[in-house]
């Protein structure tokens, strides 16, 4: 639902958004309750995302905003996403331009966020976005999971694509004729398989407790939700990564 109309901070002008997108997530959260963004810096990991409708709509806005703006051009990261480093009022703001979710409006991409916190968007003429069932969560700085079990095994299933984790079999029975070779090679993809399993959890518990500390810092309790992440999550994975 739009929750409230404010008048774009001079930062969001600068971004020149349109009907085919939005900012959505903790800048969004930041302008609701604050009334500013904050830029970005080394003390201060702060971002604005900006999603979009379609690829086509996201490859038309980054064309036409790299020749307005003095940067060095948006990098790629994740395989999935743009960012910059933009200077705007002698100040730094990252701009993140999401180009792997795209939907019809600023409500269907808040819906499929994880947290309470991250539900809130703006678009163009100065709505703000707020998925209904969380207006008090929000106002009372209180957070939740809305799926914490499908956000950790989507996560994890991330990190198990992009490790090449369901074609590490496949490829090895492919490119190898000698069945002793294939039967020795299968038996330590098996252990490696397990060992990239393994990491996937832990990489996926270590970005969802990095999210809840973000949040906490911004004044946010922890609701039941976190409480039974926690106590699922933490004690299995927490040091998984270091060992």
């Amino acid at each position: 639902m739009i929750h409230d109309t404010i008048k774009l901070p001079p930062i969001v002008k600068h971004l020149r958004l349109n009907k085919d997108c939005w900012i959505a997530g903790g800048a969004a959260l930041e302008l609701l309750l604050t009334g500013s963004i904050r830029p970005h810096n080394e003390f201060i990991d702060n971002d604005i995302d900006v999603f979009f409708k379609s690829k086509k709509a996201a490859a038309a806005w980054l064309l036409r905003y790299q020749g307005i703006v003095y940067t060095d051009g948006f990098e790629k990261y994740s395989g999935q996403s743009y960012y910059a480093n933009v200077k705007f009022n002698e100040l730094t703001y990252k701009i993140n331009i999401v180009y792997f979710n795209f939907d019809k409006s600023p409500l269907d991409t808040i819906l499929g966020f994880d947290l309470t916190p991250c539900q809130v968007a703006l678009d163009y003429k100065g709505n703000i976005h707020i998925d209904q069932e969380n207006v008090d969560d929000i106002w009372n700085r209180k957070m939740e999971f809305i799926d914490v079990d499908r956000s950790f095994q989507e996560r994890v299933e991330y990190y198990l694509q992009i490790s090449g984790y369901h074609d590490m079999v496949t490829s090895v029975v492919n490119n190898i004729k000698n069945p002793i070779a294939i039967a020795t090679l299968l038996k330590n993809t098996d252990r490696i398989k397990d060992e990239i399993v393994l990491d996937a959890h832990a990489h996926a518990w270590k970005v969802l407790k990095k999210r809840i500390m973000k949040y906490q810092e911004k004044g946010f309790m922890p609701g039941e939700s976190i409480a039974y992440a926690i106590l699922k999550y933490e004690g299995v994975y927490e040091n998984t990564l270091d060992s």
